[in-house]
Parts: C-alpha cells; sequence; structure tokens
C-alpha cells in the first residue's frame, strides 16, 4: 500500500485526554511513540503497567526513565533516588545506592580522603575506572590521564587543573582523537585555563580532525596568534567532509588573512549557510534558491505526529509529485531537497493564514525558526519531547497556554499549527522586548533566555559578533543561532525586506561597543 493511502487510516490524537495502553502497544516504534509513553506514565496507573509501556520505548533518557520510575516497583524508584544523589550522600548511603548515583564528576567535588572513603565502600561495585585518577597528584598523572581526569570532573574541580604541558605531551593527547577534541573544547569555550589554552596552541595539526582543528584555530584567534590560527584552519579545511565546515574554515581565512580566493570559494558554494551567504553577499553572487508554492489539499493530516515517522521510513521510495498540495509541501520541499542531495535549497510559505497582522519581520523570524526546528512538520516531535511545528517543549507550552487563558489545553493541541503559531508568536513578543534582535532571539528560543543572560551576552560584550557566534558553548545553540539567521536572511528577501549580513553584524557590534563592525 502507498504512504499516503496509509496515512488516511491513521487516528488522529489531538485534544485526547487519557491514553490507553493497548493503543500504545499497537502504535509503531518511533520519537512519537516514546511521547506518548512519557504522557502515559503520568497517568493513574499500576507499576505492571509502568512496566509494560516502558518495555516498548525507543530511547529510555532520562527524562523518561524518571517519569517511568515514580510509577514503577519500590526498587525502580530506589535506583531512580540513588542516580540523583549528592557527592556527600556517597558517604552515607549504604554502598549498592551509592554505586548506582557513584560518578567522577561527583567524586570530584570532594576531598582525596573523602573520595579514598567512597571507593573503600564500594569495592566489589561496578564504579569508574577513572575514578582513582583523583587519588593522584596534578604531576602524577601522565598527559592522557590527565586529559580524562579533565573531562570527567566538575567544572569546580577543572579550575584547579591548569597546568602547562610540551609539545609532544600534546601530540601524546592529540591520538585519542574523541577525548581530546572534549579536552580542546573545554578550554578553549572558556577563560579559566591560561595555562592550558597555551599548550593546546602546540598540538601538531596533521593528526586532526576538522572540527578539533577549528576549535585550536578560535583559541589561536582568542589568543591573538594569527599564524597559529591560519595553520589550523587550512588543516580544517582540508580534513572537513561537511560544506559547511569547509564554509566555516574559508570564512575565517578570508577574515585573517583578506585574500579574496578564499572569499569566492565562499561565494562558489553550493550551500546555503552564514558563511556562504555572507561570501555570496560580498561578491554580488546570485543566491540560489527557490521558493514553492502550491494549492489543492491532500488527504494526509500532518498533525497526526506518526505521519512524520511513516513518511521517514517510506521517503527513498515515494516520488515528490505525490505530495505537490498546499498543505503537504512540506513533504514535496523534503523530498526535492533529498532528492538533489541537499543542493537544492527549497523555502516554503506555509500558514499565511494564521499570521494575517504580523510584520514581515515576524513572519520571516517564524519561518525561519520553523524551517530549522521541524521542516514545517506540524506533527513532530523531537527526542527531548518538543512538540509540533515550532517545536515546544511542554513545560513552555502549558506556561503559555495559561499566559493566553487557554482553557482545557492539552498538550497535543501543540500539533495545530493554529495553537503553535499564535504560542510562538507570543513567545517571540515576550523575547524580542528584552533582546531585541533575530541571532539573540533565536539562541533563547533553543536555549532560554537565562542560557543568554549568561553565556551569550557577555562573549557578545567581550568579543565582536562573529567571534562571538564561535564561541556559544553549546553546540546545539551555536549552530542553531547561525542556521536560523540564515534562514531569516533568505526569508526577509522573500518578503521584501532584505538586509545585508554586513550592516545586521556592524548594528550588532555597534550595540554592544559603539563603533561600527569590523566588515
Amino acid at each position: 500500500m502507498r504512504l499516503w493511502t496509509l496515512l488516511l487510516f491513521l487516528p488522529l490524537l489531538l485534544g485526547a485526554k487519557e491514553i490507553d495502553l493497548e493503543w500504545l502497544i499497537r502504535k509503531p516504534t518511533s520519537t512519537a511513540k516514546d511521547y506518548y509513553i512519557w504522557r502515559y506514565l503520568q497517568q493513574r496507573i499500576t507499576p505492571d503497567e509502568a512496566d509494560i509501556a516502558i518495555r516498548e520505548a525507543q530511547n529510555v533518557n532520562r527524562k523518561l526513565f524518571l517519569t517511568y520510575a515514580k510509577r514503577a516497583s519500590r526498587e525502580i524508584q530506589r535506583i531512580a533516588h540513588c542516580m540523583q544523589i549528592g557527592a556527600k550522600e556517597l558517604l552515607k548511603v549504604d554502598p549498592s545506592c551509592a554505586a548506582a548515583g557513584v560518578s567522577v564528576a561527583k567524586l570530584s567535588t570532594l576531598s582525596k580522603r573523602e573520595v579514598a572513603a567512597v571507593l573503600k565502600r564500594l569495592e566489589g561495585f561496578q564504579v569508574p575506572q577513572s575514578a582513582s585518577l583523583l587519588l593522584k597528584g596534578k604531576r602524577e598523572l601522565s598527559p592522557t590521564q590527565f586529559m580524562t581526569l579533565f573531562n570527567l570532573s566538575s567544572s569546580s574541580y577543572r579550575k584547579k587543573m591548569d597546568r602547562s604541558f610540551k609539545r609532544e605531551e600534546m601530540a601524546e593527547m592529540s591520538r585519542k582523537r574523541w577525548a581530546f577534541r572534549s579536552f580542546v573544547r573545554k578550554i578553549v569555550f572558556s577563560n579559566r585555563y591560561p595555562k592550558l589554552a597555551a599548550s593546546i596552541l602546540l598540538t601538531p595539526p596533521e593528526k586532526l580532525d576538522a572540527q578539533t582543528a577549528f576549535f585550536l584555530a578560535l583559541q589561536g584567534i582568542k589568543s591573538h596568534l594569527p599564524y597559529t590560527a591560519i595553520d589550523y584552519l587550512k588543516h580544517s579545511a582540508r580534513k572537513a567532509y561537511y560544506q559547511d565546515q569547509i564554509d566555516r574554515a574559508h570564512f575565517w581565512l578570508y577574515r585573517l588573512t583578506g585574500k579574496r580566493e578564499y572569499l569566492q570559494k565562499l561565494a562558489d558554494s553550493w550551500d546555503l549557510n552564514f558563511y556562504s551567504l555572507y561570501g555570496k553577499e560580498r561578491t554580488f553572487t546570485p543566491i540560489d534558491y527557490v521558493v514553492y508554492e502550491a494549492h489543492g489539499k491532500k488527504n494526509i493530516d500532518l498533525r497526526d505526529p506518526f505521519v512524520w515517522h511513516f513518511f521517514l521510513q517510506q521517503a527513498p521510495y515515494l516520488k515528490k509529485e505525490d505530495f505537490f498540495y498546499e498543505n503537504t509541501l512540506a513533504l514535496y520541499a523534503f523530498l526535492a531537497q533529498r532528492e538533489s542531495r541537499y543542493h537544492l535549497h527549497p523555502f516554503i510559505l506555509p500558514y499565511k493564514e494564521l499570521m494575517r497582522g504580523y510584520s514581515p519581520e515576524r513572519k520571516a523570524l517564524i519561518y525561519a525558526i520553523a524551517r530549522q526546528e521541524s521542516h514545517f512538520i506540524p506533527g513532530a516531535v523531537s527526542r527531548s519531547f518538543a512538540l509540533g511545528l515550532m517545536q515546544f517543549m511542554p513545560f513552555l507550552a502549558k506556561h503559555t497556554a495559561k499566559e493566553l487563558n487557554v482553557k482545557n489545553f492539552d498538550l497535543d493541541m501543540m500539533f495545530d499549527p493554529a495553537v503553535a503559531i499564535p504560542f510562538a508568536n507570543h513567545h517571540l513578543n515576550y523575547l524580542e522586548s528584552r533582546l531585541q534582535d533575530p541571532l539573540l532571539i533565536a539562541y533563547a528560543y533553543n536555549g532560554g533566555i537565562g542560557f543568554v543572560k549568561r553565556k551569550v551576552l557577555p562573549l557578545f560584550k567581550r568579543y565582536d559578533p562573529l567571534l562571538a557566534m564561535e564561541l556559544v558553548p553549546y553546540a546545539e545553540s551555536r549552530e542553531y543561532g547561525k542556521k536560523v539567521l540564515a534562514n531569516y536572511y533568505i526569508y526577509s528577501r522573500i518578503l521584501k525586506r532584505p538586509f545585508t549580513l554586513q550592516d545586521y553584524l556592524e548594528r550588532l557590534d555597534g550595540r554592544f561597543h559603539n563603533r561600527g563592525g569590523r566588515g
């Protein structure tokens, strides 16, 4: 049976208040199912029913497990409690409970004597192998042991670990590729370790992956060592697999050298990202994207959260032409982009009627966020259970429903664009009143306004916008901001409110530093 025919028979759950276990079991294993398991576990159910439900999950993340534990047997509840105990409690609870809650990060907040006491209590239990490293002095650790402990310990313990290493020691550490990337990242995205920051710049670039080399280039820029940064950037560009990583390296090579060859490489890039858009703008190169608009309706309801799951499973066998309708244009765009190996850049303009009265700038921002968050799929569910077109977290959806005085609100209502878009507009009003900038708003939409105030604004006050954008500490938010800004740039052009990245960056720089941008 063709996928789109099968979807006609999928029942919607919109507005449902109670979830039936038999219905849940029949549903295909998926992120959507995990979301409904999470909801089911919050109902008045027995421990046996909770056990059945959790066995149906695709991914038992911490959020799902802790919800399950509240409905499960006392033994499971005890395990959940032990997982969450504090460091000092490791010395008080029984050893089996301590073993469930122990971690190097927790142990690193204790004194050496306390660490020794905990490890003695846990003899015979499984504990992290690297925990014993806490009993050694910094100088007793080999370079790789130091790196392991640095990666696993608490931020308070890492503050005490700043020290210098020689070039050959850095080369030894860099052989542990994934651990070394984590090590470098923690140093570069902080200003707490001046000796380590100087040491990592001694690392030979030859064996590094593209991402680690780029992080080291950032440290070179922070340390005002442009030639060192250039060496790492050239290596990053050679090693990178993804086009946006290649463009990123070429962008910074242009910034540091001023050589037009790098600007031209950005202009010639097939990808549309912040860096390539900058290059195309500066060289007056046309931006290659397509705008799709369609009419008519197909009898598929994308509000059903299981539709997207079925679609993704069958996508390799589907014809995009079967979905060129107004209500399934998001599926058409997805298939068209996939068919082109992502060299095609489709932009769609759905739900215009739901945004009547919104300014073009607000429409552009909502479209930019929705394109990044959900591919415009109303029934999208993330692994953290962000919901719908605008990917609202459940707590924010409930809070917004109260503020908008929505009666009898149910989380499944977020799968309806008629609810999701006004909710997003309300939340964006709040963020805009405090941040007044699309990039900063994007960071807050992804990570919360508290995150922006604590972690992002200080960067923009200290560095120019371009470097600040690269130093946002959380990878998801860092990349999210750049992608939403690129989407916003394109949608602003489509909606007849074009701006230049050059002017935008100058304004953003002037906001924090009372001066023009750096071009």
